[in-house]
């Protein structure tokens, strides 16, 4: 069921609206003031936030602005504003702190039903579109398929995350490759990421017995260009695992595609979660 922490501080308005949503199959959580609110945002975890601004002590303002500044787990909680305060600057400073929606008081139940409802639509899309690029980064790296008959793929995305191994990702680049989106791509995965500058500290790792399942490298290490650094690693030490190559965009005219096929994929950078996912799924051998 889905669950909403209501912030309101006067009694009445609280009660009638919590009827109206709890009529409507929502489960809800009230809280009397912010600081109520954020204990029971940190304990429930909830689908949605419906909080009034103006409240003894902590105002609702201050609570959205410590959600958004010191609680990066709550970043994508929907947060809906109602409020008897209809004043532009109010709007303005809700908005600029991530409130998602304002609705003014009277309270229109119509419209907050409207409201939520596409708010939590909007969140469904996010997820869905997340547990895609999920499935495809862990069949990427695992071998798994999609079963043909899956109906439900966030039942795959859990039973998947349940029992899915952790890989050994090492990634060799120079310290100019922004490199955020990757780690967080994979690290979201479950996989263990060891970020590294040179193929010397590479090599180091792998004299000592470093379990290494993928490799992406960028084009320019700290020492060695990636196609001497590839045919080092796998001459003396027989390395077998998929190599990737990052390619920064301004070098995808410069590097000869000779070059590039010594890998088995090549990703340009930046690279959007999709465009990693599809190169990783280069890594495969394909199935006819």
């Amino acid at each position: 069921m889905t669950t909403i922490v209501y912030i309101e501080d006067e009694h009445d308005i609280r009660e009638d609206v919590t009827d109206e949503l709890q009529e409507a199959g929502y489960r809800v959580v009230e809280a009397a003031n912010a600081q109520e609110g954020l204990a029971a945002i940190r304990a429930e975890k909830p689908d949605l936030v419906l909080c009034d601004i103006s409240m003894p002590g902590m105002s609702g303002l201050e609570l959205l602005s410590r959600l958004r500044d010191k609680e990066s787990r709550f970043d994508d909680l929907p947060f809906i504003f109602l409020s008897a305060l209809a004043d532009r600057n109010d709007i303005l400073a809700g908005k600029r702190l991530g409130a998602d929606d304002y609705l003014t008081k009277p309270v229109d139940m119509e419209l907050l039903l409207a409201t939520i409802e596409a708010r939590l639509g909007q969140i469904r899309r996010i997820e869905n579109k997340k547990n895609r690029q999920f499935v495809k980064l862990y069949t990427a790296l695992t071998g798994r398929k999609l079963p043909v008959d899956a109906s439900n793929i966030a039942d795959f995305v859990e039973e998947a995350k349940a029992d899915r191994p952790v890989l050994q990702v090492f990634i060799v680049a120079d310290g100019k490759m922004d490199l955020s989106s990757v780690r967080s791509i994979l690290e979201s995965g479950g996989h263990a990421v060891h970020i590294l500058k040179g193929g010397r500290d590479f090599m180091s790792r792998l004299d000592r017995g470093a379990a290494v399942d993928v490799v992406l490298v960028s084009y320019f290490t700290e020492d060695f260009a990636a196609p001497l650094l590839l045919k080092l690693i796998q001459d003396t030490y027989h390395l077998e695992c998929p190599v990737m190559l990052l390619l920064p965009d301004d070098l995808k005219k410069t590097v000869r595609e000779e070059q590039k096929s010594l890998f088995d994929a090549v990703v340009l950078m930046p690279c959007s979660a999709d465009d990693f996912a599809e190169a990783l799924l280069q890594l495969l051998p394909q199935s006819d």
